[in-house]
């Protein structure tokens, strides 16, 4: 499983209620009758739609702290601290030189 700090996850009562973002899509998809459009309509839609439900779980990250005489937000610093203990395969492919 994966050990994360309780800050970086989210409760289920934290999720926002649900909002119609997939109903657009769906309406979309209803009057035009094509895929394509769908796809390029619905998905700006959608994301418009989304934005304002995960500012209310996000906002709290984005408060400005200052730490070491540096002015930055709450999500900086999780980011800084937050101890990550594996380290990524492209890492790994670089240090051992080869091509794939």
């Amino acid at each position: 499983g994966s050990r994360k700090p309780l800050t970086l996850t989210f409760r289920f009562r934290t999720l926002p209620p649900p909002s119609p973002t997939a109903l657009f899509l769906d309406i979309v998809l209803l009057l035009s009758k094509s895929f394509i459009i769908t796809a390029i309509v619905g998905s700006m839609g959608f994301s418009l739609l989304m934005y304002p439900n995960n500012w209310v779980i996000l906002a709290q990250f984005h408060q400005p702290s200052e730490q070491y005489g540096q002015l930055m937000s709450v999500a900086d610093i999780i980011g800084y601290h937050y101890v990550r203990t594996s380290m990524p395969e492209y890492i790994r492919i670089i240090e051992r030189g080869t091509m794939r």
